[in-house]
């Protein structure tokens, strides 16, 4: 038998998060007979999947982190990580040094894909290094792969039509409605029966706008006390603990970092997610896999309703926190329903999408 193939993923880091949770869940369902992960990563440290990662068979290299300053000896690092390994293929998901390990990897004649998650929000400065370093990416990837065709056209081009969508794959079977999961993590959270628990998963970044999110719960909870908030995620707490009132600060459960986010998902009763940006957002496939109802941002990719389970509502109004928090109080009436039929012909179900990016590895090159 032949050796797999190796496709070296380009991540930060290799922590329970989007962009990493996809790969690590079309690592879990693809050939590995036929095709081998490794994965380089901008850190020392041990990271929430490096486990997992290892028992598969995948290797793990550290590069340093991009600083400016160090900038030859990012480029010896990526050198000497190509001379020494034998790779089919990059795949870039960290788009901010794309331009140069793609271009290092492209020259020594190997196979490469960049790979957009997000839409990047950003203004001034920031924003004019991402847009140079965005057509350089365009120039050093073979192959250029997006979660939707508005994330597709913010990185590739307003015009452009030659990037592929991979979808956000989930395992749907895992986030198929449980009412006895339901039971024991609510148990589990310290949520009573005529409790209404609304949930949010996204680490504390600006982009999730999570002090807007705790305004929409300050004013639901003036209104009905029975309402309780779940944020799940990791970073700084502390302020966002500072955004909540007073009276509803023993309402809102900071969760952490979680790796069972398919069983919390079973105990929320609504999801909400305010971001200021997305490129499609994984965990919103999920909660619709789930069958919660969801009120998102209008700035969330229309690609994101893969069900009539969506409300979209603007987040860039004078009345926006009163216009989220009615629309909240006013269609709570939770009812779950059997979403994954829906999921699966939506071409979400992440056996499908292994499938479709095994056929493009082994055809690379």
């Amino acid at each position: 038998m032949t050796d797999p193939i190796r496709i070296l993923h380009v991540l930060g880091r290799t922590d329970i998060g989007g962009a990493e949770s996809l790969v690590m869940s079309i690592y879990r369902n693809i050939d590995r007979e036929k095709i081998q992960f490794d994965f380089a990563i901008h850190t020392d440290d041990r990271c929430d999947f490096d486990d997992e990662i290892e028992s598969l068979g995948g290797r793990i290299y550290h590069l340093p982190r991009y600083k400016v300053y160090n900038h030859l000896r990012y480029i010896n690092a990526w050198k000497n990580l190509f001379k020494n390994n034998n790779f089919h293929a990059v795949h870039g998901h960290m788009n901010s040094t794309a331009s140069i390990y793609l271009n290092i990897a492209k020259k020594r004649g190997i196979s490469t894909i960049s790979h957009i998650h997000n839409v990047n929000g950003e203004d001034g400065l920031k924003s004019l290094i991402k847009n140079i370093s965005k057509r350089n990416i365009s120039k050093v990837a073979d192959y250029k792969f997006a979660c939707s065709q508005e994330a597709g056209r913010r990185m590739y081009g307003s015009n452009s039509n030659d990037f592929k969508i991979i979808n956000n794959g989930v395992e749907v079977d895992k986030f198929l409605f449980n009412k006895y999961v339901r039971n024991e993590k609510r148990i589990e959270l310290g949520i009573k029966n005529n409790e209404i628990l609304i949930g949010h998963v996204g680490n504390y970044r600006p982009v999730k706008n999570h002090r807007f999110l705790v305004e929409i719960f300050n004013n639901i909870f003036n209104e009905d006390e029975n309402y309780k908030l779940a944020l799940v995620g990791s970073g700084v707490e502390e302020k966002v603990r500072d955004y909540i009132d007073d009276k509803a600060k023993n309402n809102v459960l900071f969760l952490g970092s979680r790796s069972d986010v398919n069983e919390l998902l079973q105990a929320f009763d609504i999801f909400i997610l305010p971001s200021n940006y997305e490129g499609l957002g994984l965990v919103l496939i999920e909660a619709q896999a789930a069958g919660l109802q969801c009120y998102v941002s209008n700035k969330v990719p229309q690609d994101a309703k893969i069900t009539n389970n969506i409300k979209y509502i603007p987040i860039d109004s004078k009345n926006s926190v009163k216009i989220w928090s009615e629309e909240i109080l006013n269609n709570s009436i939770i009812k779950r329903n059997n979403m994954i039929n829906e999921i699966k012909t939506s071409g979400y179900d992440i056996a499908c999408v292994a499938k479709k990016l095994e056929r493009f590895y082994l055809n690379v090159g």
